[in-house]
């Protein structure tokens, strides 16, 4: 009866999880099976691109995730934690992915590349030292950081200070 519904459903999670593992270590183990097998549904993320993710659907909390492919059908998304200490996989919907703006790595000027974070915009921002976004406020822009003051991020007499965060690590608030 009753027992064996729970132990069947057990190991099936447990299955779940362990094609999921397996997956992504065999995706790791050989870079090229995504590519060769089906180029034009998934594209391999080969830029290491970073997204803000919703694990949960509708959930104000937002960590970051490095994107692992997109697949332009489903329109899911395979991600990996940027938490060193998780090892979490996950495939969301892209209605939960935010892709972040690049690192730009020219050090010349680039007439293309314009910063889009300007003084008191509302953003969400990785608070330093964390994987998770919080949600801030623009106080200037420099040298490829965006200059946040994170609400309720006060000292002990009450002052916010600002704190630099790589713009890579920047989204525009969720509405």
């Amino acid at each position: 009866g009753g027992g064996y519904t729970a132990a069947a459903a057990a190991p099936a999670t447990s299955a779940a999880t362990t094609a999921t593992t397996s997956l992504a270590a065999a995706a790791a183990a050989e870079p090229h099976s995504t590519t060769t097998i089906t180029p034009s549904i998934i594209s391999p993320n080969t830029n290491k691109d970073l997204a803000a993710i919703q694990t949960t659907p509708n959930s104000p909390d937002w960590i970051l995730a490095k994107i692992i492919s997109y697949n332009k059908y489903t329109k899911m998304y395979t991600l990996s934690d940027e938490d060193t200490s998780s090892n979490e996989i996950y495939t969301i919907p892209e209605r939960q992915v935010r892709p972040l703006q690049q690192k730009n790595n020219n050090t010349s000027s680039n007439n293309n590349h314009k910063n889009k974070w300007n003084k008191g915009d509302d953003i969400y921002a990785v608070y330093p030292d964390t994987t998770s976004f919080y949600p801030g406020v623009v106080n200037g822009v420099m040298n490829g950081h965006v200059m946040v003051q994170f609400k309720d991020d006060w000292d002990a007499s009450g002052v916010i200070h600002e704190k630099a965060v790589p713009i890579q690590h920047v989204m525009k608030a969720p509405s």
